[in-house]
């Protein structure tokens, strides 16, 4: 057999001697025909940057054609090898240290010059995309999800079992699919949502898998520092990190440190039995490192979960754990028996004062009581609970703040002066979003070119960013998250399946069309409205609008699956 060489070619140029590698094809390609151009620059600075961002979206796209291609090439070298070795001798290596998937996964790493580890991890993907997951596959194929996702999904399946894999497959292709926009964090959700309910006994074992991992490690760092890490269950972790953080809050605001150092320090005090004190050295010092305030800190540290009230009884509906995710219906049995728990119901009937009838198909009621008689701005507690469970995490795209660590942000804004004009205190209106994305909402603005027919040449009017909530026609909550060039990315809500219920209560808010009136555009001397009323009424046309587009998109441009 010839031996073959890398191909590396190389040419001189004029201005250096030492020949020079010879670009990839690839900065040579013609991408036109993929879509991949520039906007023209002649276009407004807010078209140019929505034709930027479309361009992102199709590289992603092309990102995720390459990545099937690559285990596609990984997969013919495992199928190759595997013919090369012959089917005998295949099965009496079955248990070598040597066997064919490693040796595979060798002449990768040689190829790429990559680890061990991430060449056996690369095999480990292809083998799940052409024998367990091929609709998800497809998927990765087509541009539908990204790498990310696929490998997500992937790791997440390992110990399904052979029966129930292809409905698990077919069930997350479907569930992402619909989702709209997704993070890691929302994927992970997704796919162990449906382990849970399909195959419980692989979503058991894969806890127990767990805890053999539990650990405390040290791994050096540059610059004389090293960092520890504690693998511990999701609940002991977050009650750790609180009791760190209720330390930190309990020094006063002249301690020099950031907060990241504060916790640092925090922790190896913890960890070391030794005193935590602040560092700002004064005698006028107010922090409350005492037993007696550190007391009144660590009283604050509240984990929230939610299950079916059938979970609790023995069933295996799994819950769900503010900051972490899906968890087991053994783990919240678990978390529900520690001495320091306390159960509380969480019923739709709260939000309602009419029962909705299981019995009559497409039965439904109104909502109502969903805030407080004495402040109409302040949700219920049900309301409350609801929306942040609802959503799981800061809805704005991308984001993954935890829900119970964000604000309860009222979508259209509330009117404190008149309610009834502005938006409303329902779950309709209410969701988390983490204090940064809440800030930007609320102050993020910027000034684009007026494009609107019969505007001055160059005018411009301030844009701000945009969010929206509403219902589709299947009683599922979704969200949006729109830039001041008017680009909008949508994704429905992660935990819909708590509250299965919660497609059977109507809401008057979304049936009045209160989202629907339209700002002035006329210029003058005197403000016709305050800036906050006129950002109000921008942001509720430019709802209406968006709602307007997907209805056309949903008639017109169906998505291709």
């Amino acid at each position: 057999m010839r031996s073959r060489e890398s191909t590396r070619e190389h040419v001189t140029v004029p201005w250096c001697d030492i020949p020079q590698p010879v670009p990839s094809p690839w900065v040579f390609a013609d991408l036109a025909p993929l879509g991949l151009v520039d906007p023209d620059p002649l276009l407004s600075e807010a078209d140019q940057v929505n034709g930027q961002l479309d361009l992102l979206v199709k590289i992603a796209h092309g990102e995720s054609f390459l990545a099937y291609r690559r285990l596609r090439a990984v997969w013919d070298i495992v199928e190759l090898v595997l013919l090369e070795t012959g089917e005998e001798l295949v099965r009496s290596q079955e248990y070598d240290l040597l066997d064919p998937y490693r040796q595979s996964a060798a002449r990768v790493a040689t190829a790429l010059g990559i680890s061990r580890i991430a060449s056996e991890q690369l095999v480990a993907r292809a083998d799940a995309a052409f024998s367990r997951l091929p609709t998800l596959m497809a998927q990765l194929r087509d541009g539908q999800i990204t790498p990310m996702m696929f490998d997500t999904a992937a790791r997440r399946t390992e110990f399904v079992s052979s029966e129930h894999i292809e409905e698990v497959d077919y069930t997350v292709a479907e569930a992402i699919a619909g989702a709209g926009a997704l993070s890691r964090v929302r994927t992970e959700n997704i796919v162990d949502r449906v382990i849970h309910q399909i195959d419980p006994d692989a979503a058991r074992y894969r806890r127990e898998q767990a805890e053999r991992r539990k650990n405390v490690q040290v791994k050096p760092l540059e610059d004389g520092l090293a960092s520890i890490l504690v693998i511990a269950s999701a609940e002991d972790a977050a009650l750790a990190m609180g009791a760190v953080d209720a330390l930190v809050d309990a020094c006063c605001d002249r301690d020099p440190r950031s907060k990241r150092a504060l916790r640092a320090a925090a922790a190896i005090a913890r960890l070391r039995g030794v005193p935590f004190t602040c560092a700002c050295d004064r005698d006028d010092c107010t922090a409350t490192l005492t037993d007696e305030g550190l007391s009144s800190q660590q009283a604050k540290i509240v984990l929230y979960a939610i299950c079916d009230s059938r979970t609790l009884a023995g069933g295996d509906e799994p819950g769900y754990l503010d900051g972490h995710g899906v968890i087991s219906a053994d783990h919240v049995r678990d978390l529900a028996q520690r001495e320091e728990t306390t159960v509380r119901p969480l019923d739709l009937a709260d939000l309602s004062p009419e029962p909705v009838d299981d019995t009559v198909r497409d039965s439904s009621t109104e909502i109502a009581r969903t805030s407080l008689p004495s402040d109409p701005y302040r949700p219920t507690a049900a309301t409350a609970a609801i929306a942040r469970f609802l959503f799981g995490t800061c809805t704005t795209v991308g984001c993954t703040r935890p829900a119970w660590r964000c604000d309860l942000d009222h979508v259209e804004e509330f009117n404190q002066l008149c309610p009834e004009q502005g938006g409303p205190t329902c779950v309709c209106n209410l969701n988390p979003k983490c204090r940064w994305h809440h800030l930007l909402k609320t102050h993020g603005r910027t000034k684009i070119v007026d494009g609107s027919v019969g505007a001055e040449a160059g005018w411009r009017v301030e844009s701000w960013w945009l969010d929206d909530q509403f219902v589709d026609e299947n009683g599922d909550y979704w969200t949006s998250t729109t830039t001041p060039e008017g680009y909008t990315v949508s994704q429905k809500a992660l935990n819909q399946w708590l509250f299965p219920g919660l497609r059977r209560l109507r809401c008057r808010h979304l049936a009045d069309g209160a989202r629907t009136s339209t700002p002035s555009t006329e210029r003058g001397p005197v403000r016709a409205r305050t800036r906050t009323e006129a950002k109000h009424a921008w942001r509720k046309a430019r709802r209406a609008r968006n709602r307007r587009l997907d209805e056309y998109d949903a008639v017109h441009n169906p998505p291709p699956f």
